[in-house]
Parts: C-alpha cells; structure tokens; sequence
C-alpha cells in the first residue's frame, strides 16, 4: 500500500497489537469464529481456538499500542518491511 499511495505524498505505518486483556476482542472474537465447520479451514480454526485460549493474561496495553501509534505517525520515515509490533504475541 506504502508504494501505491507515496505519489500522493501519504505515509502508510502499520501498528500490530498483540492480544489485550484489556479489551473483549478476544471474546467477541471466539465467539463470532467461522470456518470451524469447514473442511479447508477446520485444522487451521482448532489451533486458532488453542492459542486464543492459550493467550491469557494482561497481554497489550491501550496505553503501548497509543504510544505504539504515536511513534508511527510521528516517524519521517516508514518502516518498509515490517510494522510497529506491540506486546506479546504480536510478532
């Protein structure tokens, strides 16, 4: 996207969080899974539930990723290849 949009003199920053215990995203989001009833994806959404689970605790903080998000768009320069990772289980 960096490379279709730098012409029009727009910056693209990326900002990765990992999960947030801070947040209900991790609930909404085990509740509101799809695929689990399909044969492609069944694999891929049962080891996607185990590291949901798996993935208690605290986790990102609000106040890393808006510090996170900060350094982004206050960068000169964009990271190329890569992104902003934030907390645990986000790289």
């Amino acid at each position: 996207m960096a490379s279709e949009v730098e012409a029009f003199g727009v910056r693209v920053h990326t900002v990765l969080p990992g999960s947030s215990g801070e947040t209900s995203f991790r609930d909404t989001a085990l509740t509101n899974l799809r695929g689990i009833d399909d044969e492609v994806y069944d694999e891929f959404m049962r080891q996607t539930i185990v590291r949901m689970l798996k993935s208690v605790g605290p986790g990102t903080r609000s106040k890393e990723v808006a510090e996170a998000v900060w350094r982004a768009a206050t960068d000169a320069y964009p990271r190329r290849r890569g992104c902003w990772a934030v907390g645990r289980g986000s790289r």
